[in-house]
Protein backbone atom coordinates (compact mmCIF):
# COMPACT_ATOMS: atom_id res chain seq x y z
CA UNK A 1 0.00 0.00 0.00
CA UNK A 2 1.28 3.47 -0.92
CA UNK A 3 -0.17 6.56 0.77
CA UNK A 4 -0.18 9.85 -1.13
CA UNK A 5 -1.14 12.67 1.24
CA UNK A 6 -1.77 16.37 0.77
CA UNK A 7 -3.27 19.32 2.61
CA UNK A 8 -6.02 21.55 1.24
CA UNK A 9 -5.38 25.29 1.28
CA UNK A 10 -7.36 27.99 -0.46
CA UNK A 11 -9.73 25.47 -2.08
CA UNK A 12 -12.86 23.67 -0.96
CA UNK A 13 -12.47 20.01 -0.17
CA UNK A 14 -15.37 18.86 -2.35
CA UNK A 15 -14.23 20.65 -5.50
CA UNK A 16 -10.65 19.51 -5.08
CA UNK A 17 -11.74 15.92 -4.48
CA UNK A 18 -13.74 15.92 -7.72
CA UNK A 19 -10.71 17.15 -9.65
CA UNK A 20 -8.49 14.50 -8.07
CA UNK A 21 -11.00 11.75 -8.90
CA UNK A 22 -11.23 13.01 -12.49
CA UNK A 23 -7.46 12.80 -12.86
CA UNK A 24 -7.37 9.37 -11.24
CA UNK A 25 -10.02 8.02 -13.64
CA UNK A 26 -7.48 8.15 -16.44
CA UNK A 27 -4.71 6.56 -14.39
CA UNK A 28 -3.72 3.06 -15.52
CA UNK A 29 -2.88 0.80 -12.57
CA UNK A 30 -1.52 -2.76 -12.72
CA UNK A 31 -3.89 -5.71 -12.36
CA UNK A 32 -4.84 -6.36 -8.77
CA UNK A 33 -4.31 -2.74 -7.70
CA UNK A 34 -6.86 -0.02 -7.04
CA UNK A 35 -6.86 3.65 -6.12
CA UNK A 36 -8.93 4.87 -3.16
CA UNK A 37 -9.51 8.50 -2.12
CA UNK A 38 -9.60 8.54 1.68
CA UNK A 39 -8.93 10.89 4.54
CA UNK A 40 -11.11 13.96 4.92
CA UNK A 41 -12.67 13.41 1.49
CA UNK A 42 -13.90 9.95 2.52
CA UNK A 43 -15.15 11.28 5.86
CA UNK A 44 -17.05 14.08 4.13
CA UNK A 45 -18.67 11.66 1.67
CA UNK A 46 -19.81 9.44 4.55
CA UNK A 47 -21.15 12.48 6.41
CA UNK A 48 -23.13 13.52 3.32
CA UNK A 49 -24.74 10.09 3.09
CA UNK A 50 -25.59 10.05 6.79
CA UNK A 51 -27.09 13.54 6.73
CA UNK A 52 -29.13 12.67 3.63
CA UNK A 53 -30.51 9.64 5.46
CA UNK A 54 -31.29 11.80 8.51
CA UNK A 55 -33.10 14.33 6.31
CA UNK A 56 -35.20 11.58 4.71
CA UNK A 57 -36.09 10.10 8.10
CA UNK A 58 -36.97 13.58 9.36
CA UNK A 59 -39.34 14.20 6.44
CA UNK A 60 -41.06 10.85 7.01
CA UNK A 61 -41.47 11.54 10.74
CA UNK A 62 -42.76 15.06 10.10
CA UNK A 63 -45.27 13.70 7.57
CA UNK A 64 -46.52 11.10 10.08
CA UNK A 65 -46.94 13.76 12.77
CA UNK A 66 -48.78 16.07 10.37
CA UNK A 67 -51.17 13.32 9.28
CA UNK A 68 -51.92 12.53 12.93
CA UNK A 69 -52.43 16.22 13.71
CA UNK A 70 -54.52 17.22 10.70
CA UNK A 71 -56.14 13.80 10.14
CA UNK A 72 -55.59 14.45 6.44
CA UNK A 73 -52.81 13.26 4.17
CA UNK A 74 -53.58 16.05 1.69
CA UNK A 75 -53.03 18.74 4.30
CA UNK A 76 -49.80 17.05 5.40
CA UNK A 77 -48.52 17.00 1.81
CA UNK A 78 -49.39 20.69 1.44
CA UNK A 79 -47.24 21.53 4.45
CA UNK A 80 -44.36 19.41 3.13
CA UNK A 81 -44.50 21.30 -0.17
CA UNK A 82 -42.83 24.20 1.65
CA UNK A 83 -39.60 22.15 1.80
CA UNK A 84 -38.59 22.16 -1.94
CA UNK A 85 -38.63 26.00 -2.16
CA UNK A 86 -36.55 26.12 1.02
CA UNK A 87 -33.95 23.73 -0.41
CA UNK A 88 -33.87 25.72 -3.66
CA UNK A 89 -33.42 28.95 -1.71
CA UNK A 90 -30.56 27.39 0.23
CA UNK A 91 -28.72 26.40 -2.95
CA UNK A 92 -29.37 29.83 -4.47
CA UNK A 93 -27.89 31.49 -1.36
CA UNK A 94 -24.82 29.26 -1.62
CA UNK A 95 -24.36 30.17 -5.28
CA UNK A 96 -24.86 33.91 -4.73
CA UNK A 97 -22.44 34.05 -1.79
CA UNK A 98 -20.02 31.60 -3.47
CA UNK A 99 -20.14 29.37 -0.43
CA UNK A 100 -19.16 25.75 -0.82
CA UNK A 101 -21.51 22.85 -0.20
CA UNK A 102 -19.99 21.04 2.76
CA UNK A 103 -21.12 19.23 5.88
CA UNK A 104 -22.09 22.49 7.59
CA UNK A 105 -24.28 23.67 4.69
CA UNK A 106 -25.85 20.23 4.41
CA UNK A 107 -26.72 20.41 8.11
CA UNK A 108 -28.43 23.71 7.31
CA UNK A 109 -30.57 21.97 4.69
CA UNK A 110 -31.57 19.35 7.26
CA UNK A 111 -32.36 22.11 9.74
CA UNK A 112 -34.61 23.79 7.18
CA UNK A 113 -36.91 20.75 7.14
CA UNK A 114 -37.96 21.53 10.69
CA UNK A 115 -38.00 25.30 10.33
CA UNK A 116 -40.04 25.81 7.18
CA UNK A 117 -42.87 23.38 7.92
CA UNK A 118 -43.76 25.57 10.90
CA UNK A 119 -45.05 28.31 8.60
CA UNK A 120 -47.12 25.83 6.62
CA UNK A 121 -48.59 24.40 9.81
CA UNK A 122 -49.62 27.86 10.99
CA UNK A 123 -51.35 28.63 7.70
CA UNK A 124 -52.96 25.29 6.86
CA UNK A 125 -53.94 24.59 10.47
CA UNK A 126 -55.82 27.88 10.79
CA UNK A 127 -57.56 27.32 7.44
CA UNK A 128 -58.66 23.78 8.33
CA UNK A 129 -60.18 25.01 11.60
CA UNK A 130 -62.35 27.48 9.71
CA UNK A 131 -63.29 24.92 7.06
CA UNK A 132 -64.45 22.51 9.77
CA UNK A 133 -66.62 25.32 11.16
CA UNK A 134 -68.40 25.57 7.80
CA UNK A 135 -66.52 28.44 6.15
CA UNK A 136 -65.71 28.13 2.45
CA UNK A 137 -62.28 26.97 1.38
CA UNK A 138 -61.23 30.22 -0.32
CA UNK A 139 -62.55 32.36 2.53
CA UNK A 140 -60.83 30.15 5.10
CA UNK A 141 -57.47 30.33 3.36
CA UNK A 142 -57.72 34.09 2.92
CA UNK A 143 -58.61 34.61 6.57
CA UNK A 144 -55.85 32.24 7.69
CA UNK A 145 -53.27 34.07 5.54
CA UNK A 146 -54.31 37.42 6.98
CA UNK A 147 -54.30 36.15 10.55
CA UNK A 148 -51.02 34.22 10.34
CA UNK A 149 -49.11 36.75 8.20
CA UNK A 150 -47.62 38.62 11.15
CA UNK A 151 -46.58 35.54 13.19
CA UNK A 152 -44.95 33.97 10.13
CA UNK A 153 -43.05 37.15 9.25
CA UNK A 154 -42.00 37.79 12.86
CA UNK A 155 -40.71 34.27 13.55
CA UNK A 156 -38.87 34.15 10.21
CA UNK A 157 -37.32 37.58 10.75
CA UNK A 158 -36.16 36.69 14.26
CA UNK A 159 -34.49 33.51 12.98
CA UNK A 160 -32.79 35.35 10.11
CA UNK A 161 -31.55 38.20 12.30
CA UNK A 162 -30.16 35.69 14.77
CA UNK A 163 -28.15 34.03 11.99
CA UNK A 164 -26.84 37.22 10.38
CA UNK A 165 -23.68 37.39 12.57
CA UNK A 166 -22.79 33.85 11.54
CA UNK A 167 -23.55 34.56 7.88
CA UNK A 168 -21.11 37.50 7.92
CA UNK A 169 -18.51 35.47 9.79
CA UNK A 170 -18.59 37.68 12.88
CA UNK A 171 -17.08 36.29 16.05
CA UNK A 172 -14.49 33.59 16.72
CA UNK A 173 -15.20 30.24 15.05
CA UNK A 174 -18.15 31.60 13.07
CA UNK A 175 -16.51 30.79 9.74
CA UNK A 176 -17.16 27.12 10.43
CA UNK A 177 -20.91 27.72 10.77
CA UNK A 178 -21.18 30.34 8.01
CA UNK A 179 -22.38 27.86 5.33
CA UNK A 180 -25.15 26.68 7.67
CA UNK A 181 -26.31 30.24 8.31
CA UNK A 182 -26.23 31.13 4.60
CA UNK A 183 -28.31 28.08 3.67
CA UNK A 184 -30.90 28.66 6.41
CA UNK A 185 -31.30 32.37 5.61
CA UNK A 186 -31.72 31.74 1.87
CA UNK A 187 -34.08 28.85 2.46
CA UNK A 188 -36.25 30.78 4.90
CA UNK A 189 -36.57 33.79 2.58
CA UNK A 190 -37.69 31.74 -0.42
CA UNK A 191 -39.86 29.34 1.56
CA UNK A 192 -41.64 32.13 3.46
CA UNK A 193 -42.49 33.90 0.21
CA UNK A 194 -43.74 30.63 -1.28
CA UNK A 195 -45.80 29.88 1.83
CA UNK A 196 -47.54 33.26 1.84
CA UNK A 197 -47.99 33.66 -1.93
CA UNK A 198 -48.18 30.25 -3.58
CA UNK A 199 -49.32 27.86 -0.85
CA UNK A 200 -52.82 29.39 -0.37
CA UNK A 201 -53.59 29.09 -4.09
CA UNK A 202 -52.36 25.50 -4.22
CA UNK A 203 -54.17 24.65 -1.00
CA UNK A 204 -57.43 25.97 -2.43
CA UNK A 205 -57.24 23.55 -5.34
CA UNK A 206 -56.33 20.57 -3.17
CA UNK A 207 -58.74 21.23 -0.30
CA UNK A 208 -61.61 22.14 -2.62
CA UNK A 209 -61.11 18.84 -4.44
CA UNK A 210 -61.11 16.97 -1.13
CA UNK A 211 -64.28 18.80 -0.05
CA UNK A 212 -66.07 17.85 -3.29
CA UNK A 213 -64.96 14.22 -2.92
CA UNK A 214 -66.42 14.09 0.59
CA UNK A 215 -69.68 15.66 -0.62
CA UNK A 216 -70.05 13.09 -3.40
CA UNK A 217 -69.33 10.20 -1.02
CA UNK A 218 -72.15 11.36 1.25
Amino acid sequence: MINATADVEGRDLGGLTRKVRKRLDGLAVPAGYRVIVGGLAESQAMAFKQLAAVALIGIVVVFAVLVAQFRSARAAVLVLLTIPPAVAGGFIALAVTRTNLDVSSLMGLVLLVGLVVKNGILLIGAALTRIEDGTGVAESLLAAAERRFRPIIMTTACTIFGLVPLAFGLGPGSELQRPLAVVVIGGLLVSTAATLLALPALAELVLRGAQKARSLSR
